[in-house]
């Protein structure tokens, strides 16, 4: 650790929660949304300069695999159940693996070092 830091290139008004690093680690995933949007989007953003790529709409809690192939992630379904989604890094192949049977939950999604294996957690609201 060398304790350098390095500002973000973000543009302006572009609010990020980051969420994974890649393991080239120079990118980062972040899930960001302007508050016109409602709904966060995921994005890859290198910590050398360049602004940030958007990789998925409607999609948050990202987790980026271990040899940095696919990224896993929550998105609400029409009905607002969450749905826990897999896409190659570069956004494309995309692929519903598991559907949450709690409405209203919230979900968090990490990858395992497996490539083959994504932990969900979901929280209900108990009141």
């Amino acid at each position: 650790d060398t304790g350098e830091t390095r500002p973000l290139q973000l543009p302006k008004g572009f609010e990020a929660v980051p969420t994974s690093w890649f393991p080239d680690g120079t990118h980062l995933l972040l899930s960001a949304g302007e508050a016109s949007q409602g709904n966060p989007n995921l994005w890859k953003v290198s910590i050398l300069g360049g602004g940030p790529q958007k990789l998925m709409d409607n999609a948050s809690g990202g987790a980026v695999s271990p040899d940095g192939s696919k990224i896993a992630f929550s998105r609400g379904d029409a009905v607002g159940l969450p749905e826990i989604w897999v896409v190659d890094s570069d956004g494309s192949r995309l692929h519903r693996i598991a559907e949450a049977n709690i409405p209203e939950a919230s979900v968090a999604v990490a990858a395992t070092r497996s490539q083959n294996h994504v932990k969900v957690v979901q929280f209900a609201d108990q009141s």
